[in-house]
């Protein structure tokens, strides 16, 4: 099934992020980060789930808190670990009455920084110690698995790292699973689901010089939960997937019957569209 990202669209409250995607046509929604907290913001997605007979999905940074921070299950700052654990925790609950089966979360990152920098170059700082970032994940991991149960499934994304941050920390990454590699080491700690984002993975294997069709070919074969937009290979840029020809190289090889994927294209209605389309064609032939 074919998702549409609700950041693929900039509005201030998701019900008018929702209302706009629907009069695109689109009624399988994903819904993630971009929009603001407000009272009532539940009652909306009920309304607007019946009223318009839509799928839903929850991602990540989803529901909005009422105040901004960027989400880190692998803080060893105990008030961003515990603010991050809340936030998972209320998305998972609002995703069991939402009747929604999946849930994908980011990986964490070993510095905490603010809202302002995603996406962007982070400026140096102080790593914490990757081993306990990664032990503080899996602790994250296993509250939420059992706060989940049968009812929704977990997932974890893989992070992007751009060719600027690997610069700005030279040889160490400053973020979890990035890597064919990181994948190993954490099922190897925890049993988690991988969320796949092939846009992130591009960025972060050029930014490694490190082969991005097999490993690519490989992650794709153990995820059934797929996200997908175009970029440069320099940087997470959400663009078509028309724009991209080593994306498309890559899909056009792959089987993908069966996965939940998610266009994430921020690049205008057009853009979507067309991604849209050719992903709905591919999954035909």
């Amino acid at each position: 099934m074919i998702y549409i990202s609700s950041s693929c669209v900039q509005e201030n409250q998701i019900c008018k992020s929702i209302e706009r995607l629907v009069s695109l046509g689109f009624r399988n929604i994903e819904l993630s980060g971009g929009t603001n907290h407000y009272p009532g913001l539940e009652k909306d997605l009920f309304k607007l789930k019946d009223k318009f007979e839509l799928n839903l999905l929850l991602h990540n940074y989803f529901p909005p808190p009422v105040t901004h921070f960027v989400a880190n299950i692998a803080s060893l700052n105990q008030e961003i670990y515990q603010a991050s654990l809340d936030h998972y925790l209320r998305a998972i609950d609002v995703s069991k009455l939402l009747g929604t089966k999946k849930f994908g979360l980011h990986a964490g990152y070993l510095i905490d920084f603010n809202p302002t920098e995603t996406g962007k170059t982070i400026s140096k700082r102080d790593l914490a110690n990757r081993e306990d970032a990664l032990k503080r994940m899996v602790e994250a991991l296993s509250i939420l698995k059992e706060a989940a149960g049968d009812e929704v499934t977990l997932y974890l994304e893989n992070n992007v790292l751009s060719g600027k941050n690997r610069i700005e920390y030279a040889d160490i990454t400053p973020f979890l699973l990035v890597s064919r590699d990181d994948y190993h080491e954490l099922i190897s700690l925890t049993e988690i689901n991988l969320l796949f984002d092939l846009a992130h993975f591009k960025v972060s294997q050029i930014s490694n010089r490190e082969d991005i069709e097999a490993n690519c070919t490989y992650l794709l074969s153990v995820s059934d939960y797929i996200h997908l937009s175009g970029n440069d290979g320099r940087a997470d840029q959400n663009k078509s997937l028309l724009d991209d020809r080593e994306l498309l190289n890559v899909l056009t090889q792959k089987n993908l019957t069966g996965k939940t994927i998610t266009l994430e294209i921020y690049d205008g209605e057009n853009s979507i569209n067309e991604s849209y389309e050719y992903l709905e064609n591919l999954l035909d032939d």
